[in-house]
C-alpha cells in the first residue's frame, strides 16, 4: 500500500519480535501487551492506547483462538490488519471470519512461504512451463497450512477442504490428479508431476 510507513503489533512474544526487528523502512510504533514490559519499542497496555498512536496498519501476533475476534474488532474500527498465520484455529473459524471481514479489503494474512527465494524459484519454473502442466505436488519442507499454501500456489488452484491434522493432507480438483503434504516434514523437497511422464524433483 502506498504511503504506509508505520505499524503496531498486538502481542509481545517471540513472533512479534520478528516484525519489529525485520521491518526495514517501516516504523514500529509499539506493541500491545497484557502487562508492562521493557522492550526496544513502546509498550501499550490497551488496544485503544495503541490506536491513538495512529498506525497505518496493525499486526496480530496473538494465539490462534484470539486472532479472529481481534481482526473483527480492528476491521470494525477501519484499521488495516496483517494477521499472523493462521487467522483462525479451524475451518469453521476461518469461514466465520471470512464472512465477517472478507469483503472489507482490510485484512491480509502473513503467509510467506511462496515468497522464500528457493520456493519462489521453483514456482517461477513451474509457471514458465518447464515441466509442463503440473498435476501433483508433494511438499516436505514445512507443515499444515503453510504446505497447503505452497500446493495451491504451485498448482495455481483455489482453496480445498482438507483435514487440519492428519499424517497426509490431500487436495483434489478436476484439473489436479492429486497433491499431498507429508507431516512431519522430511528434508526439503517439492515434487511436481506431469499428467504424462516422469516426476521432477527439486532438492
Amino acid at each position: 500500500m502506498a504511503g504506509v510507513t508505520s505499524f503496531a503489533i498486538v502481542g509481545s512474544g517471540w513472533r512479534a519480535e520478528y516484525f519489529w526487528r525485520l521491518a526495514n523502512g517501516l516504523t514500529c510504533l509499539g506493541v500491545v501487551s497484557r502487562s508492562p514490559k521493557t522492550l526496544p519499542v513502546p509498550v501499550f497496555l490497551s488496544l485503544d492506547e495503541c490506536l491513538a498512536a495512529r498506525p497505518d496498519f496493525v499486526v496480530t501476533a496473538v494465539p490462534w483462538g484470539v486472532t479472529p475476534s481481534l481482526v473483527v474488532e480492528l476491521v470494525a474500527r477501519g484499521v488495516p490488519v496483517l494477521a499472523e498465520t493462521p487467522p483462525a484455529p479451524d475451518l469453521d473459524g476461518l469461514r466465520a471470519l471470512w464472512h465477517q471481514v472478507g469483503d472489507s479489503g482490510l485484512v491480509q494474512v502473513a503467509e510467506q512461504y511462496s515468497r522464500m527465494p528457493a520456493h519462489a524459484a521453483r514456482i517461477a519454473l513451474v509457471r514458465a512451463g518447464v515441466i509442463g502442466d503440473p498435476t501433483r505436488v508433494d511438499v516436505s519442507s514445512t507443515h499444515q497450512y503453510h504446505a497447503v499454501s505452497l500446493i495451491r500456489t504451485l498448482l495455481s488452484t483455489g482453496p480445498r477442504t482438507c483435514p487440519s491434522k492428519s499424517p497426509v493432507i490431500s487436495a483434489q480438483s478436476p484439473q489436479v490428479a492429486s497433491c499431498n503434504v507429508q507431516i512431519p516434514p522430511s528434508p526439503a523437497a517439492i515434487r511436481c508431476s506431469r499428467r504424462r511422464g516422469p516426476s521432477v524433483v527439486w532438492q
